[in-house]
């Protein structure tokens, strides 16, 4: 299996890369012609607006990014095949959009002649996605008519032999699913097949619905000796409301928001798994054939009964969970046989949600404030190292998110973190607002770096009180190009990625 680290350094190799700057639509009129005008490395700069297009992308690295961000940039598939596909080696860093009403097609992966469809946003194909600040809304996969109906497979994406990141994205409202009793779905939201790693950070997966397994997302490995085995990360996530129901069989159903099949290795740290259902097996999670998990922090409330299952009748699985609160304790997890259990240190008690129903934020007096941990290293392994910044109080929650990290900025209230925020306007030309904030008075420096590492500017180098700081920086005098924000304070640094266009 490729390695993730090659990916992040064909990744950093692609940052720090002299590359062109296409704008559409002032260069080009569309996206997918601007793409097809890219040389490697070069950057596609998205204006504000909706921009109807099914994209290929083939054996390139590039970078497209929007102007504003998702909520101002969307690609619509139009219920057309998938909204983005890539291929043959591409690279491909994604920021700020949103990605709808794409509705997959037949592809011919792994010499699959079946009637299947995949990727209703994003298929990638023996490739490099990175995926950044982007919303996945209304995307279907698998087909029907009168005559007859195909299975699908990632209502919003699809990543076969392939490495992915996923960062600050919400999946809400897709689906693999052909329509009531037609079809099956594997992967409402997402489907990883076989020879892969998938990283997701302060991602949300809401209202996704797969017809077979895996409202939110479903694993499928392969033989897991010479290849094929998948590997998954989530911090931070959270998967409310997700269901998988039975399509056109009435014995299948199973995992609400995670299907797991066949030599797939899992980590959920800081996680929330609130209100999934099935119609059969696993309303948060069904895994079979050599799944094993490991689960640290996380929050696993109102899925049924059983929410998490195990199929034992095939390669043994297993599961270990420390520092969680599983609403039935150790009961949570039905094993059906041939699965190794490690559960200590857990708690079952209320997490007082703010609203259970469609929430998975906690309240004051949640016994899940502060009753997580900052390290946690399991058979040799190290699943999380927090630092101080990354956490309220005295250790971390448990569940997605900190009680007490958001703050409202009309109020007078000291910040409980170091942060060094985006700058905006991002890209910028020729001025952009530096934020950050500091919980105790230190002295704090911001430098300004090029994509050499030469220090371009100094922005501070002051002793400063604790609070929220703003600072202008102007780059008229500097090209075009990417350049690094570094915030140091203490002992804690930060770097922020930023783009001069003019």
């Amino acid at each position: 299996m490729k390695s993730i680290k090659i990916f992040l350094m064909i990744i950093f190799m692609h940052s720090i890369s002299f590359s062109g700057i296409i704008r559409v639509p002032s260069d080009y009129s569309s996206i997918q012609s601007a793409i097809d005008a890219a040389n490697f490395f070069d950057s596609i700069l998205v204006a504000d607006g909706t921009y109807n297009e099914n994209l290929k992308i083939d054996g390139k690295s590039l970078t497209i990014i929007s102007e504003n961000g998702f909520t101002s940039t969307t690609i619509n598939g139009n219920y057309s095949g998938s909204v983005i596909k890539l291929s043959n080696s591409s690279v491909l860093i994604l920021d700020g959009f949103n990605i709808t009403e794409g509705s997959g097609e037949w592809l011919d992966l792994n010499g699959n002649t079946m009637f299947t469809f995949y990727g209703g946003g994003i298929v990638s194909d023996n490739s490099f996605l990175s995926v950044m600040n982007c919303k996945f809304s209304n995307n279907i996969s698998g087909y029907y008519n009168e005559n007859q109906n195909g299975t699908g497979y990632g209502g919003a994406a699809v990543i076969y032999k392939s490495d992915a990141q996923f960062t600050n994205c919400r999946f809400e409202n897709n689906k693999a699913w052909a329509g009531e009793n037609y079809g099956g779905g594997y992967g409402g939201a997402i489907y990883v097949w076989t020879d892969c790693q998938v990283d997701f950070k302060n991602c949300e997966f809401y209202n996704n619905i797969a017809a077979y397994y895996g409202g939110a997302v479903s694993f499928t490995g392969t033989d897991g000796v010479t290849s094929g085995v998948v590997a998954a990360n989530f911090e931070r996530c959270s998967f409310v409301n997700n269901y998988s129901g039975t399509g056109s069989n009435p014995l299948v159903g199973s995992g609400g928001a995670i299907h797991s099949d066949y030599f797939v290795n899992q980590i959920y740290a800081n996680c929330s798994f609130v209100s999934n259902d099935c119609d059969y097996y696993g309303p948060a999670i069904y895994a079979r054939r050599a799944s094993r998990m490991i689960f640290v922090n996380t929050l696993m409330w109102n899925n049924g009964e059983f929410p998490i299952e195990f199929d034992g009748t095939f390669e043994p699985n297993s599961i270990a969970a420390e520092y969680n609160n599983f609403e039935f304790g150790e009961t949570s997890i039905k094993t059906n046989g041939n699965t190794n259990v490690h559960f200590q240190n857990n708690i079952s008690d209320d997490p007082k949600l703010v609203n259970p129903e469609i929430t998975y934020e906690i309240q004051t007096g949640s016994p899940c404030i502060d009753a997580g941990v900052s390290s946690f290293t399991y058979n040799n392994q190290e699943i999380i190292n927090y630092s101080e910044s990354e956490f309220s109080g005295t250790a971390p929650d448990i569940g997605a998110f900190e009680f007490g990290f958001t703050v409202d900025v009309k109020e007078d209230k000291l910040p409980l973190s170091f942060q060094l925020y985006q700058n905006y306007p991002n890209p910028f030309n020729p001025t952009t607002t530096i934020s950050f904030q500091i919980p105790a008075n230190e002295f704090v420096r911001v430098s300004i770096y090029d994509i050499l590492g030469n220090e371009v500017a100094n922005l501070l180098n002051n002793e400063m009180e604790s609070g929220f700081h703003s600072l202008t920086w102007n780059a008229s005098d500097l090209s075009s190009g990417v350049y690094f924000c570094l915030l140091k304070a203490g002992t804690y640094k930060i770097t922020r990625k930023m783009l001069l266009v003019k």
